[in-house]
């Protein structure tokens, strides 16, 4: 299950890398990357994220539905009140 303050945190220290913008799959795979990294040395994942294989390769399927899924707006999510739209492509 999605830690989405840690997901958000993930995405907010890669973002902050990249000047604040960056396309949604390179934050993707850079999320992937890390977590991957995280659970060969640590033994556990960052964002606590599952992984789905797509047409671009593995993604953080929670995080990505974060990411593209428009929510609810009388119940925001984290990750809206702190991450604003990513490019797209």
């Amino acid at each position: 299950m999605l830690d989405e303050h840690k997901a958000t945190e993930l995405a907010a220290h890669f973002l902050s890398w990249a000047g604040g913008q960056m396309k949604y799959i390179q934050l993707l795979k850079l999320i992937y990357l890390a977590d991957r990294a995280a659970l060969d040395k640590e033994g556990h994942s960052i964002s606590t994220d599952h992984w789905v294989s797509m047409k671009h390769g593995s993604v953080p399927r929670e995080t990505y539905t974060l990411i593209t899924d428009k929510e609810d707006p009388s119940t925001p999510e984290i990750w809206s009140l702190l991450i604003q739209d990513l490019v797209d492509k």
